[in-house]
């Protein structure tokens, strides 16, 4: 699209060039109740090389050029100031504008499915294009996301500069700084931000029409340093909450782990172990059958260790098929090692999915640790079985009873 020839630096030397990636406020406390908003810039990145221009740098011209943006004031006296130069005579280059037509692509692409979803039947071929619409806004999505990288890479020799890259991260520092001490002038708090998102506790009575005044007023003021703003480049109420919680070791929070309860009563969560995909099933169960009930109705990301005990315990005794880990195994002669758990659940039970119950009696498959079947399981007890990677997946959310420091706050 931006009629660039395929051609790439094949070395493997790196040129040194380094330079800041996004910006993270840390969380201020571990939990926060009260008129919470999480509020974030539209695809942050993408703008930063469109209304920057990053791409179109200055050459020739000399450093007093009013065509020269390497930076500029905002209304309060906020300054940006970029680590290259760029040209604005010609308006926004051919790649800035590739950039801008996948982005309004993909913008077209994500309202097209919006309208779908406020549908309460859809036909055969509208739930084709439905379908399509979604796979080409993913693949969109991922190659806007790409041009970032390939601008900070020596190996893309037609896209490469070391100063775009870092003027892209740059300006995105600066726009979540300058948005966070916008934000607590206008009276609120910013709990924690990363990248392009600020998550921010407000006055009880603030409406989201107010707040949303304040970030158009933000907004505004960003978009006058910039020598092409874009109409797509907005803050939005991402989502509005009740609750806020995120995990300490004591020593400081981890990052990027947190719970959030929204206004509806919806827990959202970011990092946690349990719902990853190779979490254990029984952990996965109480997280959906339990804990998240618990956190929604207690306002309260950490559940009591007992409880969590006794939700163990009454779901291995309705059925001890609740505690079984499944493993899906191939024939034993695709197996080049006979000494895997997986090859030896082969030899013994054949190709196939199998549900077996890890436990601490030395009954079934294996040697040190052992799996044994279901029907081998029958008389275990809770102490038998062994429970360490549960305990281990549902870890973030258990409270031992140990304090941690500035831990809760109500508002």
């Amino acid at each position: 699209m931006a009629g660039l020839q395929h051609q790439y630096d094949d070395s493997d030397e790196d040129d040194g060039s380094t330079y800041k990636g996004g910006h993270v406020f840390e969380p201020i406390r571990e939990l926060t109740v009260g008129n919470i908003n999480c509020v974030d810039y539209t695809s942050a990145y993408p703008h930063a090389y469109m209304q920057a221009n990053l791409y179109t740098k200055c050459t020739f011209c000399k450093k007093e050029c009013q065509y020269r943006y390497n930076g500029g004031v905002t209304p309060d006296g906020h300054e940006l100031k970029l680590q290259g130069s760029y040209c604005t005579k010609n308006g926004m280059g051919v790649k800035e504008r590739v950039i801008q037509k996948l982005f309004m692509m993909r913008l077209s692409a994500k309202d097209r499915i919006k309208n779908y979803s406020k549908m309460d039947t859809l036909t055969e071929k509208q739930e084709e294009e439905l379908n399509y619409l979604k796979k080409l806004q993913h693949a969109l999505k991922i190659v806007i996301n790409t041009i970032y990288g390939i601008s900070g890479s020596p190996k893309f020799s037609m896209t490469y500069d070391a100063d775009t890259a870092a003027d892209c991260t740059r300006i995105c520092r600066f726009n979540l700084i300058y948005m966070h001490t916008r934000l607590e002038e206008y009276g609120n708090e910013c709990l924690y931000g990363d990248t392009d998102s600020a998550y921010t506790l407000c006055p009880d009575d603030l409406s989201d029409e107010a707040l949303q005044a304040q970030l158009d007023d933000i907004l505004a003021n960003l978009k006058s340093i910039y020598p092409f703003p874009q109409d797509t480049f907005k803050i939005d109420i991402e989502d509005s909450m009740q609750m806020m919680g995120f995990f300490s070791d004591g020593y400081g929070f981890k990052k990027k782990k947190y719970v959030m309860v929204l206004s509806d009563g919806t827990v959202k969560v970011k990092g946690l172990s349990v719902v990853r995909r190779d979490s254990s099933l029984l952990a996965r169960k109480i997280w959906n059958d339990n804990i998240k009930s618990f956190i929604s109705e207690n306002l309260n990301h950490r559940v009591p260790k007992n409880k969590i005990d006794m939700w163990i315990s009454d779901l291995i005794d309705e059925d001890i098929a609740n505690a079984a880990v499944e493993f899906k195994v191939k024939p034993l002669d695709m197996y080049t090692s006979q000494t895997s758990i997986q090859s030896k659940i082969s030899a013994e039970l054949g190709e196939g999915k199998h549900k077996l119950i890890k436990n601490v009696r030395g009954i079934g498959i294996g040697k040190g640790v052992s799996y044994a079947t279901l029907e081998q399981s029958k008389g275990f007890k809770v102490r038998d079985i062994d429970l360490s990677r549960v305990f281990s997946d549902l870890s973030d959310v258990t409270d031992s009873g140990q304090t941690t420091f500035d831990r809760f706050i109500i508002k």
